[in-house]
């Protein structure tokens, strides 16, 4: 579920709902940390003395206080410091800050996947019901607000298994970049991905996609899609693989995400293609 259901207020036109992208209100902050707290015990305060125990969770908190926040490790004797530490990083953090925080904890877990998955699904549920314009996907804050655009990249992405993926991950890191006007990376990754699931497709080393798409069996990729892709990859190099003479001409994030979608759809519907070796 990417959207929570409409409240009564909202049904009636007396609020309305307005998802926050560069602000975070102290109802989407506290369900964050409820959902860290959820799967990590250095979250929640204790009256006893929570004393470590050597593991994933540990080495986590270390590396998140002090790496991340700039707390000093000899300060860090119990879980309970680690939870003042955060405590107070939380109350006074930023929108962007809090991000920040999540990205680095679900980069940095390297635990168990079960609690991953739990800690992500978990997360991306408070981001749904906090009204927040972000999603995590793999493990990325980008902003996505959509079942269809979550769903199609985290199918997309296995990690490596996918000669393309790095390629969609670079997308991604460039579309999440809060600070970016003009989307020239996503668009250019999202163009190496679909020409990297082609060339696999027709058993080639490289190829540009007009090249590519020429290859591949027309009841494989029908001439008329194929030729869409030539317009995308025309494009791709007027704006962002070659000098861009139209220095006016910025890559909006709405545009990248159309360029990025198709590409993605194309690589999971050639993924089939693949010949075996």
């Amino acid at each position: 579920m990417n959207e929570r259901p409409r409240t009564f207020s909202e049904e009636r036109g007396i609020v309305q709902k307005k998802l926050q992208i560069e602000c975070m209100d102290p109802k989407l902050k506290n369900m964050i940390w409820s959902a860290l707290s959820e799967s990590f015990r250095f979250f929640n305060h204790s009256i006893y003395r929570e004393d470590w125990r050597d593991g994933p969770d540990q080495k986590l908190a270390f590396s998140l206080c002090v790496h991340h926040l700039g707390a000093r490790r000899d300060q860090l004797t119990t879980q309970n410091a680690a939870y003042t530490v955060l405590d107070s990083f939380f109350k006074k953090a930023a929108w962007n800050e809090i991000y920040d925080l999540v990205q680095f904890i679900v980069q940095n877990y390297k635990g168990y996947s079960n609690v991953k998955i739990r800690l992500i699904n978990d997360l991306n549920k408070a981001l749904v019901y906090g009204d927040s314009g972000y999603r995590i996907v793999e493990d990325r804050v980008v902003q996505m607000v959509s079942d269809e655009e979550i769903n199609a990249i985290a199918e997309s992405v296995h990690k490596g298994k996918n000669a393309w993926d790095r390629y969609i991950l670079e997308a991604l890191d460039d579309l999440s970049n809060r600070t970016n006007d003009n989307y020239e990376i996503t668009v250019d990754n999202a163009i190496k991905a679909a020409e990297t699931a082609m060339a696999m497709v027709v058993d080639r080393t490289s190829g540009t996609l007009t090249q590519l798409a020429g290859m591949i069996d027309e009841d494989i990729l029908d001439g008329h899609i194929a030729a869409a892709y030539k317009d995308f990859y025309s494009y791709s190099n007027k704006v962002a693989r070659h000098i861009n003479t139209e220095k006016e001409r910025k890559i909006s994030m709405g545009t990248a995400k159309l360029v990025l979608m198709n590409c993605v759809s194309l690589c999971n519907y050639l993924s089939d293609f693949i010949p075996t070796k």
